[in-house]
């Protein structure tokens, strides 16, 4: 098992897609899982309960010794967690636009 995780997230993030997103999630991470990068590069639309997700992934790693990083984020993702006061918490400042 890598202990690096790339998802992509899809282009709409709203109450709809929120559960699908958690399961991926899930899917996804092991216990092994040390890195998990979040290409956000396709993010057309992405409501609160959804960066609360990304927000609680953040959080869990972290305890866990691990590192979340968020890729290509458009400008809809950026300027959304801008306005839910997130940029810092999510690190977008030092996001690498690959």
């Amino acid at each position: 098992m890598s202990d690096e995780i790339t998802i992509i997230l899809p282009e709409i993030m709203d109450m709809l897609s929120a559960e699908a997103f958690l399961m991926d999630v899930k899917k996804a991470i092991t216990k092994d899982t040390k890195n998990v990068i979040l290409d956000a590069s396709k993010v057309d639309k992405i409501n609160t309960v959804n960066f609360q997700l990304i927000v609680s992934l953040k959080k869990t790693l972290e305890v866990n010794d691990s590192n979340i990083k968020i890729i290509n984020p458009t400008k809809i993702f950026t300027d959304n967690a801008e306005l839910l006061g997130l940029s810092k918490i999510l690190k977008l400042h030092e996001v690498d636009n690959v």
